[in-house]
């Protein structure tokens, strides 16, 4: 090894120099790795800010989300609401119908009825009158053989 065959003193200038060199290599380095780290640093800070104005818009939707939760729920129990009083109307239309039902089945009935009643009217009015008409007949005839004057003059002991 060539190294070893020079003086003491040369081979210290040489370690001397490579150990410079080698400490300008590693501050090299280290300026380098503190340059990237700087910018890791300026790259972690401005992720960190957007990280903030992330939670600072989550905790806005989580606040709008709470309101709209609320108004859903209220919408939700006006639609329970609105779903009784329709099915209270429901009920109500259906008994109405079934009154009005009812009452033209009534309608009906009378109207039967009263047909019913007219026709055995009209039949007992022909009756009678057909009746009447008979008793007219049979008293003009009566009328008419009294009012008959008997003939003048001759009479029969």
């Amino acid at each position: 090894m060539p190294e070893y065959d020079m003086p003491i003193e040369e081979q210290i200038k040489v370690l001397v120099r490579e150990f410079r060199g080698l400490k300008e290599s590693v501050e090299t380095r280290f300026d380098s790795i503190d340059t990237k780290l700087t910018t890791v640093d300026n790259k972690v800070t401005t992720l960190d800010a957007r990280v903030t104005t992330l939670d600072a818009k989550v905790t806005t939707l989580d606040g709008k989300v709470v309101t709209l939760d609320t108004k859903v729920m209220t919408l939700d129990s006006t639609a329970m609401t609105l779903g009784t009083k329709i099915d209270k109307v429901q009920i109500l239309l259906e008994d109405t119908h079934a009154i009005a039902k009812l009452g033209l089945e009534g309608l009906e009935g009378l109207r039967e009825s009263t047909d019913a009643k007219f026709a055995a009217a009209a039949k007992t009015l022909g009756e009678q009158t057909g009746l009447l008409n008979s008793v007219l007949v049979h008293v003009r005839n009566r009328v008419e053989r009294i009012e008959r004057p008997g003939a003048k003059g001759r009479r029969r002991p």
